[in-house]
Order: structure tokens, then sequence, then C-alpha cells
């Protein structure tokens, strides 16, 4: 019988028609799979490290001084302090925080009947009658 040499050596089977392909693909998931951590590593990057919290409330330190200022224990001038003290800004007429208080407003009009001028001492009291 003739050795048919054709059969058994130039027989390419599956993966000599195929094999030749494999090393690309290969190569292409090697550079797919870079590419995902590229991408990965770049969102990840320019995400914030700590996001802000779904609802912030507020400030249980400037709620504590609103609260003593509602009830009396704090003067105006101490709660106003203490709002710029803990970086909550002022409301509008809030007096400018220094070391002197602020003056009081001068009164408008002419002062009332028997009253001493601004600035003179007060008149002495009267003695009953009788």
């Amino acid at each position: 019988m003739p050795y048919h040499r054709a059969f058994v050596i130039d027989h390419p089977g599956f993966w000599g028609r195929v094999g030749w392909l494999l090393p690309f693909v290969l190569f292409a998931l090697v550079l797919a799979l870079a590419a995902f951590a590229v991408v990965r590593y770049v969102e990840h990057a320019t995400r914030t490290t700590t996001p802000p919290p779904a609802s912030a409330g507020p400030d249980a330190a400037l709620h504590q001084v609103r609260y003593r200022y509602a009830t009396g224990q704090l003067s105006r001038e101490e709660y106003f302090r203490l709002l710029v003290d803990l970086g909550a800004a002022p409301p509008p007429g809030a007096p400018e925080p220094s070391g002197a208080p602020p003056a009081a407003p001068e009164p408008h009009g002419p002062p009332p009947a028997g009253a001493a001028p601004s600035g003179a001492p007060p008149a002495p009291p009267v003695p009953p009658a009788g």
C-alpha cells in the first residue's frame, strides 16, 4: 500500500487553520485588559475621596448656640461672637466683632421733660412733701 504523505504531514487540522490567529487574540485581550485598568484608574483618581453626605444637617455646635440664645442663656453679643468663632456667617445687622461693646444708639427727638441732657449727671431725687 502506498504511503500517502499528503494526509499525514500536510493535513493542517484545526490548529493548523486557526492556530495562527491565537497569538493575535491573546494580544488583543492583553491590550483590552490594560485599557480597562487605565480607565478604572483615571475614574478612581478623578473621583472625590470623601463624597459629601447625602443630607448634611446643621452643625450641632451652631444648633446648641442658637438654642442657648433662644432660651436666654446667651446675650446678643455673646451669640454673635460664638457664631463667628464657630465659622458661621452672622446675620445682617450683627455688631462688628471687636473688643469694645457697640455704642448705644442715640435717641431721636427732644429729651422728655425733666430729663437731664445727655452727658450731664442725673438730677438728685426730690424728697416727698409731707
